[in-house]
């Protein structure tokens, strides 16, 4: 999507972006957001909150209500609003939604279980018959796992969004796989990199990693 389509008198249906919060949205509860839009329609705009990882107590509070014992790397919250569980993933075979290439999405009891079962970073208690959660700090593959579940969600009335990034609060950009399945903590400063590369090709159709700063 070209970033300028925003400031269009009829903006582009969102399904399929990341909107990735502004510097000015720093002192809100949207600081540094990163949110996956899944649905853009009459009834409103609602995406998922994909780098803000769950707590030790909300991954055990969904454990037990869920019986998905997903690593806590994996287990983000969605939003403040109640939506179904579901899982973000790369697997087609699984898939019920496609958002983008390489971007899945799934909300089966089914699915959720394929997933998780066949996650190598599950450890299993020795005393219990179920998983454990650490807060040790992940490795580079825990933080890359291919899929991600989600809790709750986030929504706007459409014309509230699209007034939102119009006036430069949110940051569109293509819902890539390298992005939606970032490490969360690296993930809101690659999404905003990567609108500042988008929107340099949209009016030079340069490459910031082509350009020579001595140019300027």
């Amino acid at each position: 999507m070209n970033r300028l389509e925003s400031s269009f008198e009829n903006a582009p249906n969102l399904v399929g972006t990341v909107l990735v919060a502004s510097p000015r949205l720093n002192s809100t509860p949207m600081a540094q957001a990163v949110v996956l839009v899944v649905q853009d329609s009459d009834t409103g705009v609602f995406g998922v909150h994909i780098n803000d990882t769950a707590s030790t107590e909300q991954a055990v509070a969904f454990e037990k209500a869920s019986h998905l014992f997903s690593h806590r790397d994996a287990l983000m919250i969605g939003g403040p609003l109640d939506g179904p569980v579901m899982a973000l993933h790369q697997n087609e075979s699984l898939a019920e939604i496609q958002i983008r290439d390489g971007v899945f999405v799934s909300c089966s009891q089914d699915a959720l279980e394929m997933l998780v079962e066949g996650d190598p970073e599950l450890t299993e208690s020795p005393d219990h018959n179920t998983f454990e959660f650490t807060d040790e700090v992940a490795t580079e593959s825990d933080r890359r796992s291919p899929y991600r579940i989600v809790v709750g969600m986030a929504g706007w009335q459409r014309s509230r969004i699209n007034a939102e990034i119009q006036s430069g609060l949110w940051y569109p950009i293509e819902a890539d796989p390298n992005i939606v399945f970032e490490s969360p903590e690296a993930m809101w400063i690659k999404g905003f990199r990567r609108y500042g590369n988008d929107v340099l090709w949209d009016v030079t159709g340069l490459n910031a990693h082509g350009v020579d700063c001595r140019l300027n």
